[in-house]
């Protein structure tokens, strides 16, 4: 028997609106469309003609899940617009925050396709990391996603940095349940060797975001000569797989949070008190800002008038790039994975409908 099915636009098994429309041939799903848009917020509007710290925490909200990366990703373009460098020790301490931010956010997605996959060791384990990284950045910053954290010119931290420098101790049992709970999904395998994405599929410009790793792509903004900020300093390598499966990109995740914790300890300087920044100067201008966020490359490109008001702010984010591949990933699929096939392309819809 054939038919379509759809899923979604909202559903227990993903914490987003998606709508998914698929055409079936008895449980395989021979084609299928991938829509976002449901939640669509114009967010470009808000940022004309506020100042810049105000539109400072407008680019924190715009994404829990990548707060601090947004944030980065405007201050940086503030900074080029006025032509001021950040100190390495607030510099390092933005390493540290965003590579907590990409834990959290690639834990709670491991979280959730253990709990599509009916596995409750890998539902219920990564919370525990989840919960004390955002009770860290609760007592350090006052808040539990560190809204309004970066700011231009540097870091505003009102709490306690020890907070955050408390958090190395879950480093050696982290890494050891991220190898087990790859094996966990390992066993899970027979569900997860579909909605493959070939990296030979992705053309033009390569890409940055983790569901394009998983497929060979090995570009990530954190590396090389164009590594931004204080990622230029340090030695950080681009985690890769080859296939491009669900399960690839789900055990990417595992070794992307891995590789984080290896950076936190290398960018540890970061965790000296730092000096509140001091303010700008005032002048108009254009900057670019970009960031590795937890699923993909964001920009931000910001024209500033006098008085330091935001003209505009254009965000692009790689999220949709990554989204236009789900369709044709998930023909061929069983329809009863469609879940865990979706999760583990880490997609965001705040980070799609701007």
């Amino acid at each position: 028997m054939s038919g379509r099915l759809p899923f979604g636009p909202f559903d227990s098994g993903i914490r987003q609106p998606f709508l998914i429309e698929c055409d079936t041939e008895g449980a395989l799903i021979t084609a299928a469309s991938f829509q976002s848009g449901f939640g669509r917020r114009n967010v470009e509007l808000a940022f004309e003609g506020a100042g810049i710290v105000e539109a400072g925490r407008l680019a924190a909200r715009i994404c829990a899940a990548s707060s601090i990366a947004h944030s980065l990703a405007f201050c940086q373009a503030v900074e080029e617009a006025e032509g001021v460098v950040v100190e390495d020790g607030p510099a390092a301490l933005r390493v540290v925050l965003a590579e907590y931010e990409r834990i959290a956010a690639h834990l709670g997605v491991i979280s959730d396709a253990g709990r599509s996959l009916e596995d409750d060791i890998v539902y219920r384990g990564p919370l525990r990391y989840i919960s004390r990284v955002r009770l860290a950045f609760t007592e350090a910053t006052g808040s539990p996603f560190a809204f309004g954290v970066v700011v231009p010119g540097g870091v505003s931290v009102e709490g306690p940095l020890e907070a955050i420098g408390g958090l190395s101790d879950i480093r050696s049992a982290l890494e050891r349940d991220c190898s087990f709970w790859g094996a966990k999904l390992k066993a899970s395998r027979a569900r997860l060797l579909g909605a493959r994405l070939p990296g030979g599929s992705v053309t033009g410009e390569p890409p940055s975001a983790p569901a394009f790793r998983a497929s060979g792509i090995d570009v990530d903004l954190r590396s090389g000569k164009g590594a931004y900020g204080y990622y230029s300093n340090l030695e950080y390598k681009p985690v890769t797989r080859r296939d491009g499966t669900a399960l690839d990109r789900l055990l990417l995740l595992t070794a992307e949070v891995r590789a984080s914790l290896g950076v936190i300890e290398e960018a540890g300087g970061g965790l000296e008190q730092v000096e509140e920044p001091e303010e700008l100067p005032s002048r108009g201008g254009d900057g670019v800002g970009v960031c590795e966020s937890p699923t993909g490359a964001v920009q931000h490109r910001v024209s500033l008038g006098p008085g330091r008001v935001v003209i505009h702010d254009r965000i692009g984010t790689q999220v949709e790039a990554v989204a236009g591949h789900v369709g044709d990933a998930l023909a061929g699929i069983m329809y009863e994975d469609l879940v865990p096939s979706v999760l583990s392309f880490n997609l965001c819809s705040a980070c799609i409908d701007l």
